[in-house]
């Protein structure tokens, strides 16, 4: 039984020792606030009820100390008000408050905030082409891919490039991936619109034909129709000359020739022509006929 109480003596003795180092430690108090835990987007903040005391009785003053950069906190009477940022790391993260007295730390409690996805791309560029419009994203901070995607909540990663040529449509959309976690941002959407080519023109005929001259001939739909397209006639297929949009052209060389359209609000041209074939009807001039002079006339002698 003696042995049993001395033990007993010994153990008081220790914590006893142990207690009054940790107060003199820790300046005589100590304070522990609630942990706390946070959803990836927080709605708000959060308080941390504060207990504590210093053993000597004294009153209880302390300050908020050290905390990580995407957790806020201030004292409000006797507990810790904490505000987080958006979680976009893809992965779950936690800290701490500590709380202090006179410069010396004499409590914490942690904080915890759950993974979350990706903040959305920004808005990427459009530059209209004739046929297609490209789009350029933005480069994504490291850790994270940008994916183009064709529905809001498409989830391909079959193309993450840089541009991509769109020939139809008017939406397009493009989504930030955490490559670790796999989570997905919500979409950024880009409206465009399309410089789309005008179509070939109907092929010209060939109106009349005389000696040494041929007259071709275009109909007249698109040159009125309203479309904003108008047909100009091309000595080439590939040709982009304005100089003549006549109803006909007239020829004097040459076995073929081309009617090309373009758009006059946008500039852009037919991606082919049409074209029509015509042969040139020459009459050569005769050769010079062999004048004799004779007595009494003159012989004009023409070649056959």
């Amino acid at each position: 039984m003696n042995r049993i109480q001395n033990i007993i003596r010994i153990l008081i003795v220790a914590l006893t020792l142990t207690f009054s180092w940790e107060g003199t430690a820790q300046g005589g108090c100590y304070a522990a606030g609630t942990n706390l835990s946070f959803t990836a987007t927080p709605s708000g903040s959060q308080s941390s009820s504060i207990q504590g005391g210093c053993y000597d009785g004294s009153s209880f003053d302390w300050q908020v100390g050290t905390k990580p950069s995407w957790l806020s906190a201030y004292r409000s009477g006797s507990s810790v008000v904490v505000t987080v940022s958006n979680n976009t790391t893809g992965s779950s993260r936690s800290g701490s408050v500590q709380l202090v007295k006179n410069g010396s730390q004499i409590g914490t409690f942690t904080v915890s905030q759950a993974a979350g996805a990706p903040a959305a791309p920004p808005m990427p560029s459009k530059v209209n082409y004739c046929g297609y419009t490209r789009l350029t994203r933005n480069n994504p901070p490291t850790g994270i891919t940008y994916y183009w995607q064709s529905s809001s909540s498409g989830t391909s990663t079959s193309n993450s490039g840089s541009y991509i040529d769109r020939t139809s449509g008017s939406t397009y959309y493009v989504r930030a991936r955490h490559n670790s976690s796999g989570l997905w941002s919500s979409s950024t959407s880009v409206s465009y619109t399309i410089n789309y080519l005008p179509g070939t023109p109907q092929t010209p005929t060939v109106d009349s034909q005389n000696c040494n001259s041929v007259t071709l001939k275009r109909i007249l739909y698109d040159q009125y129709s309203g479309n904003g397209n108008v047909w100009y006639w091309q000595s080439s297929a590939s040709g982009t000359s304005t100089a003549n949009s006549n109803e006909t052209i007239t020829l004097t060389s040459g076995s073929v020739y081309y009617l090309r359209s373009r758009n006059t609000s946008t500039g852009c041209w037919s991606a082919n022509s049409s074209s029509v074939s015509y042969t040139m009807t020459t009459v050569s001039t005769p050769p010079s006929v062999t004048v004799t002079n004779n007595c009494g006339s003159t012989l004009l002698t023409r070649a056959n």
